[in-house]
């Protein structure tokens, strides 16, 4: 049997944390032997320059079910609507295994989703939203972390902390899932002014962001940066209060980094970030503020050990070669039961 590697989203053209984990996993199968290839709905030409996908390894969905690349291969589907086109195909065409990687927590389409046998959550709390709400069984989901590259090894970036002036980066798509506009709506005029957030990114709502942060003490807007050593080495916190979360990358980044996070109890950040221990963990906006507040009164000790922490965790759940490990086993039990039958 080949060993061959399927990986579909919907869309390469405007890559977020699904898609980075997608391609990393691509290019470590790849350093393993087995052929992978990259699914979407999108043309080579309108992504080529946005994603590291070479020609020949990526394939447009109609090629993919025109052509015999299905057969005998894995299918790691990333989005749930794929996924339950694929499994519906499935059912027609058993010659290949699907997998359904879940990121987020949903609350929609219940009726209209279906899953696969081998189901990957990257967070308990997105597992438990598969359980509880789409009713699949527990046996058939297994909870992978997700993980990243430790870009900080020999260096930490974290930068000095200054209570006279406490920077904070809020790094994530600029839309109504992220809430940052609903944040300033509640936040300034409230704010201490030591306090400086600042936005990095883009998204459907940047120019309205942009409108209301204008002249502001408070807020800032920075655009989308690529560098995450650029992005990280100046701030002393990451802030992220998302409606709904799977398990967010920055999260992760900022614990890789040593940077404590103040975050919202959605989805699984919880899982990432502990209250008091490696951030703040906070439920609705009034905490929020009052934790924002009360940041200049935290102690220098107490800051580095929130620092300590942060990086603690990072180095034992989310390293990028755990999560490989993970997979990779998580593979090869798949192929081992597919080859017995």
């Amino acid at each position: 049997m080949n060993k061959k590697i399927i990986s579909t989203y919907t869309t390469f053209k405007n890559p977020g944390g699904a898609e980075k984990v997608l391609f990393k996993l691509d290019n470590f199968f790849k350093k393993q032997g087995y052929e992978v290839y990259a699914a979407s709905f999108d043309k080579y030409e309108d992504i080529k320059n946005k994603v590291d996908i070479l020609n020949d390894e990526f394939i447009n969905f109609k090629k993919l079910l025109t052509n015999d690349y299905l057969k005998n291969s894995i299918v790691l589907s990333h989005h749930r609507k794929v996924t339950t086109f694929l499994k519906l195909l499935n059912l027609f065409n058993n010659n290949f295994k699907l997998i359904h990687i879940a990121h987020s927590v949903f609350y929609n389409l219940k009726y209209f989703t279906l899953f696969p046998s081998n189901n990957i959550a990257v967070s308990e709390a997105v597992k438990k939203n598969m359980i509880d709400y789409f009713n699949v069984d527990e046996k058939k989901i297994i909870c992978i972390y997700n993980g990243i590259e430790d870009i900080n090894k020999n260096a930490n970036t974290t930068l000095n902390f200054n209570k006279n002036e406490i920077k904070i980066i809020y790094p994530a798509r600029i839309c109504k899932v992220k809430m940052q506009l609903e944040l300033v709506d509640y936040l300034k005029d409230k704010l201490d002014k030591r306090i400086k957030i600042y936005f990095a990114g883009d998204g459907e709502d940047s120019e309205e962001l942009k409108e209301k942060i204008q002249n502001s003490e408070n807020f800032f807007y920075l655009g989308k940066v690529n560098n995450l050593i650029e992005l990280y080495k100046n701030y002393n916190f990451l802030l992220l209060f998302s409606e709904k979360e799977g398990l967010p990358l920055s999260l992760v980044e900022a614990c890789m980094f040593g940077i404590p996070s103040i975050t919202r109890n959605v989805g699984g950040c919880g899982e990432v970030i502990t209250d008091r221990y490696n951030g703040f963990v906070v439920k609705k906006l009034d905490e929020l503020l009052q934790t924002l507040n009360n940041l200049p009164n935290l102690s220098e000790d107490e800051y580095i050990n929130l620092c300590k922490n942060a990086r603690k965790v990072y180095e034992e759940k989310f390293t990028e070669e755990k999560m490989f490990s993970e997979y990779l086993n998580y593979i090869k039990n798949i192929e081992e039961n597919w080859n017995r039958k």
